[in-house]
């Protein structure tokens, strides 16, 4: 696949954006590509190199790197994952920031986009949607944009490329520690999860004192890893569910994750304890003054007041307010325990851009003919 350059759009002081699209090189050529912006940067871990280098060392997908510059300086970066086409000798579709194959997807990325310099997101976005669904050249026949915010509705719009909805869309809630209160958080929740939380740690200090403890090692993080791996498959199998350990990949990822990026900073490994009692572990990501708490494994008792979750979260956040840490996500979905200790949510959005066009309704006919079940059902992801 040969490169494709384009000029998109401009900043006030007249300097365009030129945008290239190009087939994802090794590893450690891209590497220092993307640290470089990256420095320049604050988009979260998912854009980072240490999440998107490890997709690439664990899946070694097929991929388009998008690299578009102003002036000779890199301003923005973004992966497109090539998965299947809608129906065969149809154009890839594109996935940004993932793989395109549903079992390496697992893995679930949020707060999704392009790696952009402040001010220069938008206009980067806007370039490389062009630059993908190039009606000349498409690339992809449709680009999918799992887990973004709303911004990109308007990006499209601008983008001059349709867009739908893969399914629907989902808060994302965070706990701002800076708004709560700085010595305990306990003290800025609502009265009813103060006594939950209460309650559950005078029952866990029944066993012994309540702790919660940080993996300090590599080795010490995978033993942890796999612990945690063993109580939350434990929990969603007691609710006839296989839980995010189903496949194979997902767990071979994180190992991977942890391997590489633990003596940066990257991965935190928590563990909650009661004496000598194993309550259950978190499985966190941290990224500047941000944690995303990604993954976790408790233990299970037929007790209301056992809710090592909810202590767990709550002796977390405790724990990295004093570190400084501004936000703590608690990722898509709507579990009862984010509610509990969140204060804030964001929206975030599965959805495809395209661009309306002759060879866009035929490919759509093609595929209402070749698999009528995915016409008339909901979309897929």
């Amino acid at each position: 696949m040969t490169a494709f350059w384009g000029i998109h759009g401009s900043m006030g002081e007249g300097c365009s954006i030129e945008t290239m699209v190009y087939p994802c090189p090794p590893p450690d050529r891209l590497e220092p590509l993307w640290r470089g912006l990256e420095d320049r940067c604050d988009a979260g871990v998912f854009r980072s190199w240490a999440w998107i280098g490890c997709v690439l060392d664990v899946f070694a997908p097929r991929a388009l790197v998008v690299e578009a510059r102003c002036a000779g300086r890199v301003v923005g970066l973004a992966l497109v994952g090539l998965g299947k086409a809608a129906f065969p000798g149809g154009r890839p579709r594109g996935h940004l920031g993932e793989t395109g194959l549903t079992e390496h997807d697992r893995i679930m990325i949020e707060y999704n986009g392009v790696l952009a310099e402040p001010g220069w997101a938008a206009q980067v976005s806007r370039a490389g949607l062009d630059a993908v669904l190039n009606a000349g050249s498409p690339r992809c026949g449709e680009l999918r944009l799992s887990g973004v915010d709303g911004q990109w509705f308007d990006l499209c719009r601008h983008a001059g490329v349709d867009w739908r909805l893969l399914r629907l869309r989902q808060g994302a809630p965070y706990a701002d520690l800076r708004a709560m209160d700085a010595t305990d958080p306990l003290r800025s929740l609502s009265k009813n999860s103060r006594e939950q939380i209460r309650r559950s740690i005078r029952r866990f200090e029944d066993i012994g004192p309540v702790g919660l403890s940080r993996a300090e090692s590599i080795g010490q993080s995978l033993e942890w890893f796999r612990e945690l791996e063993f109580l939350h498959t434990a929990s969603w199998a007691r609710r006839g569910n296989a839980g995010a350990f189903g496949g194979k990949d997902f767990a071979a990822f994180h190992r991977r994750l942890i391997a590489r990026t633990f003596d940066q900073g990257v991965v935190d490994l928590l563990r909650l304890s009661a004496g000598k009692t194993v309550l259950g572990y978190l499985y966190n990501l941290r990224w500047h003054d941000r944690v995303y708490a990604y993954q976790s494994g408790f233990t299970h008792a037929d007790d209301p007041r056992w809710r090592p979750g909810l202590v767990a979260h709550l002796l977390a956040m405790r724990r990295y307010g004093n570190e400084k840490i501004s936000v703590y996500h608690f990722l898509a979905g709507d579990a009862r325990y984010k509610q509990s200790l969140s204060n804030g949510s964001d929206t975030l959005y599965w959805m495809a851009a395209y661009r309306s066009s002759l060879l866009r309704r035929i490919e759509d006919l093609a595929r209402r003919f070749l698999r009528p079940e995915a016409a008339s059902g909901p979309p897929t992801i």
